[in-house]
């Protein structure tokens, strides 16, 4: 293969990289954030800090179970309960900004 075609599919995919909008923004980490409580842990952020992030799962109030979408502030939160499960998994994104974490009643 010669240098000049290899320079150019470089050039290619560097283009085709930019054309698809790939930024570091969009390859933000997730952020491992721990439990709050027995009843909610495994929140996770993206673009939002742990301390917020457990601060806003602790402050959503009550959880239902099945399948939900709500709104709470300028966040769309919704819930997905697996079938015959006391588990319910609630993710709340605004925008870039996701607030993820599991809810368990304990029984």
């Amino acid at each position: 293969m010669s240098r000049r075609f290899r320079g150019t599919a470089a050039a290619a995919v560097l283009f085709g990289a930019l054309a698809l909008g790939v930024s570091s923004a969009d390859a933000s980490s997730v952020r491992d954030c721990g439990n709050v409580n027995r009843s909610i842990h495994n929140v996770t952020t993206r673009q939002v800090s742990c301390r917020d992030g457990r601060k806003f799962a602790r402050n959503y109030g009550f959880v239902e179970y099945g399948n939900t979408t709500r709104h709470k502030g300028r966040y769309t939160c919704r819930t997905r309960t697996a079938r015959d499960s006391y588990m319910v998994d609630v993710r709340c994104t605004h925008g870039s900004h996701v607030v993820r974490w599991q809810y368990s009643s304990g029984e």
